[in-house]
């Protein structure tokens, strides 16, 4: 399953995560070893965005005399997205890119511009794909709608659930879209110790109980963590991040060695009553 990894790279030019102690951006060192290690393993695609700090300039230096990665890169806003991400091909090192996301959905399934912009990149040969990244169940299901999109990239994890997306997830496939899920960890909320802040104490109940099943079945929370997206036939490609080289290493040990367990199964029974805390958005 290893072949499903995309590397995140928000981790390379920012400090990310709820975990702020390990939650610092890296060094060009770091990021080679990591990028190094998914060479390895044939792990060949990265996600990266302009607004992720320097993080395209780092993949850039690596790639300058290295061997290439497969890039899915998202654009954050509706201006001068041709020209910009163009330019972000010389930066990167690269012909074209795997896949342009819009960082913002609206800014894709409601700009004509913008989808002009992409299906000129895409009809010149500059991207494979041209994709939205999601984050509620209304935009997936617009998301779904939109022929001239090709990927679909959302959150997906133990809470935010196959009883939260579930059916969009089919009428997706159905409808010949491709899958990237993201926030496997919730930004590390799974691996947090408590108390949570005043405002995520809701979730409390249901991580608590995923912890109860996590030692019931004797497999680790981030393993579980994994396991439960990775193993979703529906979905074909997932954005892991990783704060430093020997956590990809072993998020790759834990991979090879899923158990394929009944406890996936009553994770889908888990519902969150209050599905907009699953949002980092909405947090502060």
């Amino acid at each position: 399953m290893l072949e499903k990894m995309i590397i995140g790279t928000v981790q390379f030019g920012l400090d990310y995560g709820v975990n702020t102690a390990t939650a610092k951006k890296m060094a060009q060192e770091t990021c080679d070893e990591i990028l190094d290690i998914a060479q390895a393993n044939n792990i060949t695609k990265l996600d990266t965005v302009e607004i992720y700090g320097d993080s395209i300039d780092k993949i850039g230096h690596y790639q300058k005399s290295k061997t290439k990665f497969e890039i899915l890169s998202k654009f954050h806003t509706p201006e001068n997205v041709y020209a910009t991400l163009t330019n972000s091909l010389q930066r990167l090192y690269i012909d074209s890119y795997h896949t342009i996301l819009a960082h913002r959905s609206q800014d894709l399934l409601t700009n004509k511009d913008v989808q002009a912009d992409l299906m000129r990149l895409k009809n010149e040969g500059l991207t494979r794909y041209i994709g939205v990244s999601i984050y509620t169940n209304e935009e997936f299901s617009q998301a779904i709608d939109s022929d001239y999109l090709d990927v679909i990239q959302f959150p997906f994890n133990l809470l935010d659930n196959y009883a939260q997306r579930g059916e969009l997830m089919k009428r997706a496939k159905d409808a010949g879209k491709i899958l990237h899920a993201r926030s496997v960890y919730l930004q590390g909320m799974f691996l947090k110790e408590f108390p949570l802040p005043a405002k995520l104490k809701p979730l409390e109940e249901y991580i608590q109980r995923l912890r109860m099943l996590s030692e019931q079945n004797e497999i680790s929370m981030p393993a579980l963590c994994l396991e439960y997206v990775f193993s979703n036939d529906l979905i074909d490609n997932v954005v892991v991040g990783h704060h430093k080289p020997s956590q990809l290493q072993g998020n790759i040990d834990l991979i090879r060695n899923f158990k394929n367990g009944s406890y996936l199964r009553e994770v889908n029974d888990i519902r969150v009553s209050v599905p907009e805390l699953l949002s980092p958005r909405n947090w502060q």
